[in-house]
């Protein structure tokens, strides 16, 4: 129960920030934006939620599978968490380790907030995949197909 929690906790943090915002005497831009930020991270709560649990299940079967998902999880940070928690809840604290490291190999830092390429004319937040990945949590891999590309 703790692990699925702390799988989840960026997103909760940011709906609590939010919310706070919308709640305060601040100009209506603001409270606008954080309403509308508010109901964005209801999706993505629900969508790491869904992710967790799947790739819990998925490690449970096939511990194998555990350097694919790092692959697929690691645009977001909101994606890393849930996968460092949940190769602590299905394969223990060995692949939890193993995943920060993976992450930290690849240049992911505790800073890096913002999804990969925000701040580039390929900005994740202008391509439907992204919502997609927001709304339906990160697509599921494929067995049988080639490894993603980095």
């Amino acid at each position: 129960m703790i692990a699925s929690l702390l799988a989840i906790w960026p997103p909760l943090a940011l709906f609590a920030t939010s919310v706070t915002v919308a709640s305060l005497p601040a100009p209506m831009f603001l409270r606008a934006a954080a309403v509308a930020g508010v109901v964005i991270l209801i999706f993505d709560i629900t969508a790491r939620t869904r992710d967790f649990r799947r790739v819990v299940g998925r490690l449970a079967l096939d511990p194998s599978l555990l350097d694919r998902h790092i692959l697929r999880y690691k645009p977001s940070w909101c994606q890393r968490t849930v996968l460092y928690w949940a190769a602590d809840e299905a394969l223990g604290r060995e692949s939890r380790l193993h995943v920060g490291r993976q992450f930290r190999n690849m240049g992911y830092r505790w800073f890096h907030f913002f999804p990969d390429r925000t701040f580039t004319r390929d900005c994740p937040f202008l391509k439907p995949k992204f919502w997609r990945s927001l709304v339906g949590g990160t697509p599921e891999i494929r067995q049988g197909f080639r490894d993603p590309a980095e």
